[in-house]
């Protein structure tokens, strides 16, 4: 019976405590937990890449339990949240099989413990000056490549005003999609745009403006009563101007390793990355200039510089970008990224500094003391948890009004508590069933797609 109780409880009691924020640190299921990531930003892109083993592999294997996916990466070949194809999309109609392998990535991702940080949107490939202009000219927002005649100019994508309509015809219902594919997971943040003005971008491209009007769609559609899982937002702006924020929850700075600690002030959580940094691709196939070896000695030295100082568990996190995944082919128009292309140094590199809390999800409940910790469950048992499941699945009942806003974005709901204005057969479909003695956690509906 402990068996299957701990099954549930991998899968579920996420759920009933999702990743949230506590000062300046970060929790799941209650406890403080260390991000360290590990991946490519156009896995989600590529139906090629198989993304269920990617995940299995670094969690059981490597202890990594984080991935950062952008939302639409311009160098795909394949999937974008619109419909069509490269160099044609309709940015008025959605593409139905992106959304169904996002969903399917980031509840994989849930039930093996790693968190996904989903970028929605990215400065640096509204640049058309960089790397031979391979930037600007694949981004699905350019006018060439869409067919709803935007963008000529790529800095009037910041403009909120409705001229040109790309902020809500395009980028507000973008916003709301993704809240609505994901926001009863528990293993999600959100990141507002991959270095916008000021980090790294142009200037004109990703402006604070811009940045803010997402912080607000997104904690305004975070906080309705369906939103059950995590809440939290991220940005990759300038810290020091968004931790005060008290909606942002996470800030992500791109630096080299001499600067991880320029922020670990700020008062929220911190992510570190190497995006950007000559460790991000090996010398192998031309397009760095550093061995496999190097590169591994170079994320020690940021891992080093991020943990070694005994900030608390919870508050410094890492998240390593490898361009090698992408094998030969990035930089070209035949963009394939692949499982077999991990780099065993790197993750050999970050073993270390996993931190990962062994069993942060614990019984709700503990054991009636007529229940030993081995019993096996019987007929009616299985029966009892099949039926759970099967509730879990289908009980929706598809509210959607918006809720009042939390005095406590990040605080997520309380274990077993029902959302406002919804009874215990709304979409939350939570509530606990007694097996052998045990209690199952609440367990989560998956939203049914519109």
């Amino acid at each position: 019976m402990r068996a299957v109780f701990l099954l549930l409880c991998l899968t579920t009691c996420a759920s009933a405590r999702p990743l949230a924020r506590d000062g300046a640190r970060l929790t799941w299921c209650g406890a403080p937990i260390r991000l360290v990531g590990y991946g490519h930003y156009g896995i989600l892109s590529e139906r090629a890449f198989d993304h269920a083993a990617f995940i299995e592999q670094l969690a059981g294997d490597h202890g990594v339990n984080l991935v950062r996916v952008w939302g639409h990466y311009q160098w795909t070949n394949d999937l974008m949240p619109w419909a069509g194809t490269r160099g044609d999309r309709d940015l008025l109609a959605w593409d139905e099989a992106y959304w169904t392998r996002a969903r399917a990535l980031v509840s994989h991702a849930a039930d093996n413990g790693v968190v996904v940080m989903f970028t929605l949107f990215d400065s640096v490939q509204l640049e058309g000056s960089r790397d031979d202009g391979n930037r600007w000219i694949n981004s699905p927002y350019r006018r060439a490549n869409n067919r709803q005649d935007y963008l000529r100019d790529p800095r009037r994508f910041n403009e909120l005003d409705g001229t040109p309509p790309v902020w809500p015809e395009v980028n507000q219902p973008y916003i709301e999609r993704v809240v609505d594919t994901l926001c009863d997971l528990p293993n999600v943040v959100y990141e507002v745009m991959n270095e916008p003005e000021g980090s790294g971008a142009e200037p004109g491209l990703g402006t604070p403006a811009f940045v803010e009007a997402v912080i607000a769609e997104l904690h305004r559609l975070l906080q309705r009563p369906r939103c059950t899982g995590s809440r939290l937002i991220a940005t990759n702006d300038n810290p020091l101007r968004t931790a005060g924020d008290p909606r942002v929850d996470l800030v992500a700075v791109h630096v080299d390793p001499a600067r991880v600690n320029d922020y670990r002030d700020v008062g929220k959580p911190v992510m570190v990355s190497n995006d950007g940094d000559v460790s991000q691709v090996s010398n192998a196939h031309g397009f760095g200039d550093l061995s496999q070896a190097a590169r591994a000695a170079r994320l020690d030295e940021y891992g080093r510089s991020a943990f070694g100082d005994g900030s608390p568990l919870g508050h410094i996190h890492f998240e390593v970008l490898d361009k090698d995944l992408h094998g030969a082919s990035w930089l070209s128009q035949d963009y394939q990224p692949r499982v077999e292309n991990q780099t065993p140094e790197l993750l050999a590199a970050l073993a270390p500094f996993v931190a990962t809390p062994a069993d942060p999800c614990e019984p709700l409940m503990p054991p009636s003391p007529d229940a030993g910790p081995d019993a096996a469950p019987d007929a009616g048992d299985a029966a009892l948890v099949d039926g759970a499941l099967e509730d879990a699945r289908v009980g929706d009942a598809g509210a959607s009004a918006d809720g009042p806003l939390s005095a406590e974005p990040n605080e997520p709901p309380a274990p077993g508590a029902e959302p406002d204005g919804e009874d215990s057969a709304g979409s939350s479909g939570c509530h606990s069933v007694p097996v052998a003695g045990w209690w199952l956690p609440p367990l989560f509906a998956r939203r049914r797609r519109r």
